[in-house]
């Protein structure tokens, strides 16, 4: 994930939590229980898409893998065999 932002539930509910106090300042009318519910529901939700995501990234190769991969084979003489999501890539990739 070298070149791949990081995004965090902590990153993600200080920005939620700085556009509340933003239209707070610009006259939105919100009360404190409605400002926590908002944040309370901010943080599991977006670390659960980060842990879906996190999960998918581990099933999916990148093009670069896939070409790399498929250059080893043919170099090793393998003829008529796929890489699957199953099958796990050689490490460091």
């Amino acid at each position: 994930m070298g070149k791949e932002p990081a995004l965090t539930a902590g990153t993600i509910t200080a920005f939620v939590t700085a556009l509340i106090a933003l239209a707070v300042a610009f006259g939105l009318d919100i009360t404190e229980e409605q400002r926590n519910a908002v944040l309370g529901l901010i943080g599991p939700l977006f670390a659960g898409i980060l842990a879906a995501s996190a999960i998918i990234r581990g099933l999916v190769y990148s093009p670069n893998t896939v070409a790399r991969l498929e250059t080893e084979a043919y170099s090793e003489g393998a003829t008529g065999t796929a890489l699957t999501p199953a099958q796990s890539p050689p490490s460091g990739t």
